[in-house]
């Protein structure tokens, strides 16, 4: 086999150096000594391994109800407690179970009870699910956790325990007849690769290697069965984990990828290439060996890829953001196509029909009817939340300091030439709305500081739900806030250089498509009638012609759609090349927002 170390330096270009937080880590690591007093604490390490995974969902940006995104069913909501980033009450660690036909459509919790439930694989006949239960421990923190494995019908019925066992037992994958499920535990006292019957009996530990001070985690079946992928390295993920194959009767282990940073292996049903993560979260990236040539190749930015049963295409999830997933097809790697916006992928059926997903901030609606505002929860004191109302109005939400909501309308009330929409953002460090298109400012309040605007901020209507937790549901515009009624004075700088100082503002995920695809989605597609992010140019002819363009060179308009919204700009006609959100409708786009 060539070195593969050269062949890995491009997708090893994004890492960055991270580490897990000390205070959580020292944490976990104290409360795994108290359980393996006479083991190596090792264990508690593949907690922070899934923790990884559930990273993927975590809602450091709100997301309002999935009726707005492709993927939706109408029936799902964010839960409020999942949107902000870990904290002492953990939102983000509560996930569950859904499935979903393969085009985003017809979402379906499948979630057992009020724990913690993650899908992971399907079996090879469609009929079961495999997933593992993680349950807290009475006054333990984030770490404090026990997980044994399950498998459910595909409807969610017929659940059955397969382990009990107060280790955890994680990452279940089917053998490609279906008979057996490779897994990962700690139950011995070191992670290592475990085999059992797919009933949960004749229990047998694969990795078993004489004066081990490894970590043996993520396996993965080839398809003819006799051979398991797996990681071998340090827990977490990170720790010069390694590529290892090893023969499904635990001979012949031996070293497939030398090179760090590898996780998350998945062979293809081809038996052809094994897709895997590398790098550091969250800048990692979906890597491809081949394993005829010993070829390495940079897929895609994301994690945890799964593949279709065709072999010609992934599914993705996104580490950064919101997280949510995709399908990337491998004819065109470097572009994603996104289903969901939140969540993270479990797996493709075997059939290719359905797709079966994680989230931690998806559930069941409580009566209200279909389109009504969701419940969402207010962020700290002195922050802020961005997102998009169910009828797709851009907001945000700042919490002050004596408790009190501010909620605007995320745009800039500033109309330059052609009335074109440009979005608005939080300056934290200021404590300010910004619009860094223009150089305006308004205060936490949404009254106007300085800069160029006709008024202050447009207030959206917002009415408190419950006071602990802060609670509540979004409404409609109210009237601008006169300019004359001028706000407090910043004492930090414009956000307008967003390396140094971040503007928060509503965020869409690019879903790869081009103006001209969008509005040629038909009428019953996921897409239309919800906000998008594309790229291209807004041409808009004197006549009042306005047009979306993928590229525009002064004459032809390539991949374009008509659009409403903006209006002429005098005798000339108005060109801007950006990034824009728009409202996707059958045949036209629709206010479009200039993002960048």
């Amino acid at each position: 086999m060539p070195d593969v170390k050269d062949l890995m330096q491009h997708a090893l270009e994004t890492a960055t150096t991270a580490s897990p937080p000390p205070d959580d880590f020292d944490r976990f690591v104290r409360y795994r000594e108290r359980r393996h007093r006479n083991q190596r604490i090792v264990a508690g390490a593949v907690a922070l391994v899934l923790a990884v995974a559930v990273i993927g969902s975590m809602l450091t940006v709100l997301r309002t109800s999935d009726d707005r995104r492709p993927g939706s069913s109408g029936s799902l909501v964010i839960d409020p407690g999942i949107n902000q980033a870990c904290g002492a009450q953990d939102p983000c660690w509560d996930a569950d179970v859904f499935v979903m036909r393969a085009d985003g459509s017809t979402v379906t919790r499948l979630g057992f009870d009020e724990e913690r439930d993650f899908a992971y694989s399907w079996s090879p006949d469609g009929e079961r699910i495999a997933f593992y239960h993680a349950a807290g421990v009475e006054g333990g923190g984030r770490f404090d956790a026990t997980a044994d494995i399950y498998t459910m019908a595909a409807d969610g019925s017929a659940v059955r325990q397969l382990t009990d066992d107060p280790a955890l037992d994680l990452f279940p994958v089917f053998s490609p007849d279906g008979s057996k499920i490779a897994f990962t535990s700690d139950r011995a006292g070191t992670v290592d690769v475990w085999v059992m019957d797919a009933d949960g009996s004749n229990l047998v530990r694969l990795t078993e290697f004489e004066n081990d001070s490894l970590d043996d985690y993520h396996p993965a079946w080839s398809p003819d069965g006799e051979r398991i992928a797996f990681v071998r390295g340090k827990v977490p993920p990170g720790s010069a984990g390694k590529m290892w194959v090893i023969d499904a009767d635990g001979s012949n282990g031996h070293v497939l990828l030398d090179a760090p940073l590898v996780y998350f292996p998945m062979w293809s049903p081809d038996g052809t290439r094994i897709a895997f993560v590398t790098g550091d979260w969250p800048a990692v990236r979906v890597g491809m060996l081949d394993l005829a040539s010993g070829a390495v190749t940079d897929v895609v930015a994301g994690h945890q890829p799964k593949w279709s049963p065709d072999s010609t295409s992934l599914l993705v999830s996104i580490a950064e953001g919101t997280g949510g997933f995709g399908i990337v097809d491998l004819a065109a790697p470097n572009r994603l196509q996104i289903l969901r916006s939140t969540g993270w992928a479990a797996a493709w059926s075997p059939d290719g029909e359905q797709v079966l997903f994680n989230d931690a901030g998806l559930t069941a609606t409580t009566g209200d009817e279909a389109g009504a505002e969701p419940v969402l929860q207010a962020p700290p004191p002195g922050e802020a939340i961005a997102g998009f109302t169910e009828s797709g109005i851009p907001f945000l939400v700042v919490r002050h300091d004596d408790g009190s909501l501010t909620a605007v309308e995320a745009v800039s009330p500033h109309l330059a030439a052609g009335d074109v929409r440009k979005l608005l953002g939080w300056c934290a460090s200021s404590r300010t709305f910004d619009d860094k298109f223009h150089g305006a400012r308004f205060d936490g309040s949404g009254r106007y500081v300085s800069g160029p605007s006709p008024s202050g901020l447009v207030p959206l209507e917002s009415e408190i739900v419950t006071e602990d937790p802060l609670t509540f549901r979004l409404g409609g515009r109210l009237a601008p806030i006169p300019r004359d009624d001028i706000g407090e004075r910043p004492s930090g700088p414009l956000c307008t250089d967003l390396a140094a100082t971040p503007l928060l503002s509503p965020e869409i995920a690019a879903g790869g498509l081009t103006p001209a695809e969008l509005a040629g989605a038909e009428p019953s597609a996921p897409v239309v009638g919800t906000r998008w992010s594309v790229e291209g140019t807004l041409v808009v002819s004197p006549d009042g012609e306005a047009r979306l363009c993928a590229s525009y060179d002064g004459v032809a308009c390539e991949a374009g759609a008509s659009v409403s919204g903006p209006t002429p700009a005098g005798e000339d006609e108005l060109v801007i090349e950006g990034t824009w959100y728009v409202l996707v409708k059958t045949g036209f786009l629709e206010d479009p927002i200039r993002v960048a």
